[in-house]
């Protein structure tokens, strides 16, 4: 049996050897061994990712030679693979193989968080110890993989049983393939990524009016046209927010840190999923199923996860989602974009956070507030309530919320006033001064009617302010 593995230990000292070319301490026999053993293993491994056997492969033979469960994480401690697969290991393996990676609350905290912060900084394998209130009931040796000096991902060998005091020495040399695997994977996926954002960007904008060329190039990426497909728009609340919860300055950064959060949702869940980054947004495509639940009901659960899984791995963040619908044939694709992206920028104008909206939620508000109708909307808005904006910004008086109120309670005076709790000659004088300001008759439907609408899209270009509490501080006007 191995002897229990507390720290990779350095080499004894030995007698000096009489060879000439030798210099300093010659290895134990029990070294030569282990040294002998690694070059073997090592020997063994390379074949697996050179007949394209890939990182499951590899780790498979691995956790088959240390005889403990083996796992591979990316850097952001999303699980790659693991093995074996099954229920094996402590709460905390199981655990992160049914999340798909290290729970936030796991990595936030600050004891463990220190073991994790200390293989990145020191770029060595470390034991950590047992942690049995996050389910690591047994020790675990975490190495980094390594390229060019970048940490992108960890390899960990749960101590089940005592591990080899030849380990520690060993991983480096696994870690150093597992890279070479991971950069080949990254510098795929990168190009398959530029690829499909490119085509994407066409399909959604309408760019290309060659319907052949389209079609041959969604062919070749996989992408087949010819059947619906759902779409989805996800946008940080907050891009600040977003920073300070990945820690990352750059505003990109912090965006392909949610990107991975997505992508890797949709490749739980459904494997023909497409996630590409436009803009600050990420748009998310996957074949509509026939059957079952409605295609509405399947994309608003999807938005529902996606929401959930961004606030547990980043908990100062939020981000909302779009729905866009169906889209059914290559000419639906940019009708069902605009869409969600008509919903989104009515959301956020709304300063609504955190939600899953389509385009139908909105009712008028999403009829009205499109991009390109937005100056024309303005200026009916504000030739009506630009006055009382005015007055209130002057005067300090709350005369647009006064006629929130007024218009709310459909013009009955007393319901007003009691809204308000003031006065009902005070609600008098206001409303005088308000026809007065806005040169309108307030006992006309149609007028009502345009009030309401300049106020509602006012704020949605943020120019009328939140509702604010009503009551006798603000002044009469």
């Amino acid at each position: 049996m191995h002897t229990p593995l507390l720290t990779p230990s350095p080499t004894p000292a030995a007698p000096p050897s009489t060879h000439p070319d030798w210099e300093g301490a010659a290895p134990s026999l029990a070294e030569y061994a282990a040294l002998r053993r690694m070059a073997r293993l090592h020997e063994e491994l390379i074949p697996l990712i050179l007949d394209e056997g890939g990182i499951a492969v590899l780790v498979d033979r691995l956790a088959a030679i240390v005889d403990n469960p083996v796992a591979v994480a990316d850097q952001l401690f999303h699980l790659i693979t693991s093995s074996p697969r099954g229920e094996h290991g402590d709460r905390h393996r199981r655990e992160a193989i049914a999340h798909g990676g290290t729970p936030r609350r796991v990595l936030d905290d600050p004891d463990v968080g220190g073991h994790f912060r200390r293989v990145a900084e020191e770029r060595r394998p470390i034991l950590f110890p047992a942690f049995p209130h996050h389910g690591m009931d047994q020790r675990r040796l975490m190495a980094p993989i390594l390229a060019g000096g970048e940490v992108i991902g960890y390899l960990t060998v749960l101590e089940g049983q005592p591990c080899a005091d030849w380990l520690p020495a060993f991983l480096p040399q696994v870690t150093a393939i597992l890279a070479l695997e991971l950069m080949k994977r990254r510098v795929v996926l990168e190009t398959e990524l530029h690829l499909m954002t490119d085509f994407l960007g066409d399909l959604l904008f309408g760019r290309s009016t060659d319907h052949e060329t389209i079609v041959a190039r969604a062919g070749f990426l996989g992408v087949d046209l010819f059947r619906p497909w759902l779409l989805l728009l996800v946008e940080a609340d907050d891009i600040a927010a977003l920073c300070r919860a990945t820690r990352l300055a750059n505003p990109v950064a912090a965006l392909q840190q949610l990107f991975a959060i997505i992508r890797r949702r949709i490749r739980q869940r459904l494997p023909g999923g497409i996630v590409v980054v436009q803009s600050q947004s990420i748009v998310i495509l996957y074949p509509a199923a026939s059957g079952g639940e409605s295609p509405d009901e399947s994309a608003r659960e999807l938005a529902r996860l996606l929401r959930q899984d961004v606030v547990r791995t980043l908990p100062d963040a939020s981000v909302s989602v779009a729905v866009g619908g169906i889209c059914s044939g290559i000419e639906a694709f940019p009708v069902r974009y605009a869409e969600a992206r008509r919903a989104l920028d009515v959301l956020h104008s709304l300063h609504r956070a955190d939600q899953t909206v389509a385009l139908a939620d909105l009712g008028l508000y999403g009829i009205l507030f499109r991009r390109e109708d937005q100056e024309e909307l303005l200026r009916f808005a504000r030739r009506l309530i630009d006055p009382l904006l005015t007055h209130d910004a002057r005067r300090q008086t709350d005369l647009v919320g006064t006629l929130e109120a007024y218009l709310a309670e459909q013009g009955a005076l007393r319901r007003t006033a009691r809204r308000l709790d003031i006065h009902l000659n005070t609600l008098r004088g206001r409303l005088a001064r308000i026809s007065q300001l806005c040169n309108v008759d307030l006992k006309d439907a149609a007028t009502c009617l345009n009030l309401q609408l300049a106020i509602e899209i006012g704020r949605l270009a943020n120019e009328v302010p939140t509702p604010r509490r009503h009551g006798r501080s603000p002044a009469a006007g």
